[in-house]
């Protein structure tokens, strides 16, 4: 079986069922953590749970075959200031950057 990023860049899935794939591993989520269920890198994960907003940017990401790192490693020098702090409004700034730059 596909997972849920797999199945969306398939068009076998949109971003707001993702729901059902989480109740899914809730029904029987073996050994297999969630963000591996879902096919999504830690990191990925992490900006997933900080805003699920960024959902249709991850999947555009992974469209241009990169992961969330891989992006953020090569678009390290066009980064905000703001974005590279570890407070809220940095995060904030950074998912908002990655939402202008990703598409």
């Amino acid at each position: 079986m596909s997972n849920f990023i797999e199945k969306c860049l398939l068009r076998e899935a949109k971003p707001e069922d993702i729901d059902d794939f989480i109740e899914l591993w809730h029904e029987n989520p073996g050994a297999q953590p969630l963000h591996d269920f879902l096919g999504m890198t830690r990191n990925e994960y992490a900006f997933w749970i900080a805003d699920v907003a960024i959902l249709p940017t991850i999947i555009s990401i992974r469209s241009k075959r990169q992961s969330m790192d891989q992006f953020l490693a090569e678009s390290d020098g066009q980064l905000p200031a703001a974005a590279k702090s570890a407070t809220p409004s940095g995060a904030q700034a950074l998912m908002t950057w990655l939402q202008a730059h990703s598409t």
